[in-house]
């Protein structure tokens, strides 16, 4: 995709075991933030950013939405997170700092962001413009963990 910035660590198979390694490290905080905030079933969880999917795989396990898209800039990421793709999750190339996204989402995450439609007011945003835009619409927060 024309103008978009790469990866700092790269984008390569190698790069992808490495965020596996940074998934593994972080899942037991960021599962504990998603089912802290688990609610009702969203219609659709959008993982802006979604690398090699397993943020992805770990929203789409804990939030039990009816369907999980991960979007991504990168085609390598994302070949290899369609090979652990469940049923129910889609991956889309799509540089997420861009609006629209493919699918308006009902909830979303972007690494360190998550993205809700169950509250009434929206509240700062930490993720960048694009996905602050998804979250300014009535009915939409985002809520921001920092490891």
């Amino acid at each position: 995709m024309g103008g978009v910035a790469p990866y700092a660590f790269g984008d390569s198979v190698p790069a992808a075991r490495r965020l596996a390694l940074v998934a593994e490290a972080f899942e037991p905080s960021s599962r504990a933030f998603l089912e802290r905030f688990a609610g009702a079933t969203p219609a659709l969880a959008v993982d802006l950013g979604c690398g090699p999917g397993h943020t992805t795989l770990l929203l789409d396990e804990v939030l039990r939405p009816r369907r999980t898209l991960g979007l991504d800039q990168s085609a390598t990421f994302l070949e290899v997170a369609r090979a652990t793709a469940r049923q129910g999750i889609v991956y889309l190339e799509h540089d997420v700092t861009t609006v629209p996204f493919p699918e308006r989402p009902v909830a979303a995450a972007s690494r360190s962001a998550i993205c809700w439609s169950r509250w009434p007011t929206p509240t700062t945003c930490g993720a960048s413009t694009a996905a602050s835009q998804c979250c300014r619409r009535p009915r939409r927060w985002l809520v921001r963990c920092s490891a």
